[in-house]
């Protein structure tokens, strides 16, 4: 059976990637929304009302075409986002141009 799974995502565009967009993806999006308060109530249906939802992780990206860095997806990138806070931690990464990564 086909089960189909809900995410929660925030992601900042930008045209390339650098240490100042990678600050503001992680200060900026990623942290402030994960900081929002959110609830989740039961839903009823026919075979009852079942307890609330836990929340889910929300998943913090950002999306690029290209790289300010040489090479593209290398220790400047892991340096930059390394510093972040927990709440700030971006997940998942796109250089259009280069690759992914995934944290």
């Amino acid at each position: 059976m086909f089960r189909r799974e809900r995410f929660n995502a925030v992601f900042e565009a930008k045209q390339s990637i650098n240490a100042g967009e990678v600050a503001y993806a992680q200060k900026k999006k990623a942290a402030s929304v994960r900081r929002l308060h959110r609830t989740s109530l039961p839903i009823p249906s026919a075979g009852g009302c079942p307890s609330c939802k836990t929340l889910q992780h929300i998943i913090g990206g950002l999306v690029t075409f290209e790289s300010d860095w040489d090479p593209p997806l290398g220790k400047p990138l892991l340096d930059a986002l390394a510093g972040a806070a927990p709440d700030g931690r971006l997940d998942l990464d796109a250089l259009a141009a280069h690759g992914m990564f995934r944290l």
